[in-house]
């Protein structure tokens, strides 16, 4: 019986056009001796961890591949319950707080949540993340149309 882990493919197992029914070859960190169903879950990284175009083009397949699963936010108007994930925009978040006079620590030291906790719940909210042992640098509030 041929050992999965030492089979290599020279292309992809992703082919855009491709038959998505297929079975995929090993490449890579993949291998399709570890398949198994999974419940709505997808996920694609470059393991450079160079933005491209095409990383995001490959996360809106997987996307419209877990539709059938649910990957859809109970509101199709605000896009709430599934998405994509993207780098930190540091930039972004830098000029944001910058206005409140923050100043953040050096990327990778400093994460940002979206949290829903209703009006006047920045206390209660805080509370449960130094008990964390984290702490907020600022709050900004999201525009909204």
């Amino acid at each position: 019986m041929e050992n999965a882990h030492n089979r290599q493919s020279s292309t992809p197992f992703f082919q855009p056009g491709s038959n998505p029914t297929a079975r995929p070859s090993d490449y890579g960190l993949y291998c399709f001796a570890n398949e198994h169903d999974a419940c709505g879950v997808g996920m694609i990284a470059r393991i450079d961890n160079r933005a491209t175009h095409g990383i995001l083009e490959k996360g809106i397949g997987i996307l419209k591949r877990l539709m059938h699963r649910g990957a859809a936010g109970g509101d199709p108007n605000t896009g709430d319950g599934a998405g994509l994930l993207f780098r930190l925009p540091d930039k972004f978040f830098r000029a944001q707080m910058r206005r409140q006079k923050v100043v953040l620590p050096p990327i990778g030291r400093y994460a940002v949540t979206t949290l829903f906790g209703g009006e006047e719940k920045e206390t209660t909210i805080e509370r449960f993340f130094v008990l964390e042992g984290l702490s907020i640098l600022g709050w900004r509030e999201v525009p909204v149309c």
